[in-house]
């Protein structure tokens, strides 16, 4: 038996998903400016860590607490971790793995889905940059690798080259 909807909801099923679409873009936008953000003062302040030349001491640069946007849950995350307190959250692994075994341009920009009525979880994938090889890559300093292996004795965030996929930062917010 095929079931009809009646006219009045038909009709304003357009509107619905306008509204929708309208919410979705809002909370990507919001999104963007909590991980820019983030983004933005990680990377000045592992910099200025890295430009006083003593790698060593730049180490703890990267064990910074990322900033907390309000009213957001937020951090870094990776499907090979050095720092063992940034675990993903539950709703990021399947991601993870996925990105790990993609080329970086099958990855998208950002991903952005629902995690119940009005919260959502939003990812962004950073990729390694030149800078992050001084302590990922292949070829990392003797003074550095021990610092770090006495930081993070269970470091698996190694051997990595410029353009490889590292993690996420990701993001869990009410809009």
């Amino acid at each position: 038996m095929i079931k009809f909807l009646p006219l009045f909801l038909f009709l304003s099923l357009p509107c619905l998903a306008a509204l929708e679409d309208e919410k979705e873009i809002k909370a990507i936008e919001k999104a963007h400016a909590a991980v820019d953000s983030v983004k933005k003062e990680f990377k000045q302040r592992l910099m200025e860590a890295v430009q006083t030349g003593d790698l060593e001491k730049a180490i703890p640069s990267c064990k910074i607490k990322v900033p907390k946007p309000k009213n957001m849950k937020v951090g870094r995350t990776s499907h090979r971790l050095r720092n063992p307190n940034n675990a993903p959250p539950e709703w990021t692994k399947a991601y993870l793995e996925k990105f790990s075994k993609a080329k970086a341009e099958d990855i998208p920009k950002y991903v952005i889905t629902p995690l119940g009525k009005n919260r959502y979880g939003y990812m962004q994938p950073i990729f390694v940059e030149p800078i992050c090889l001084n302590c990922h890559g292949r070829y990392v300093a003797k003074d550095v690798k021990a610092a770090i292996r006495k930081e993070y004795p269970k470091d698996m965030a190694i051997n990595f080259d410029v353009g490889d996929f590292r993690g996420l930062i990701w993001l869990e917010f009410e809009n």
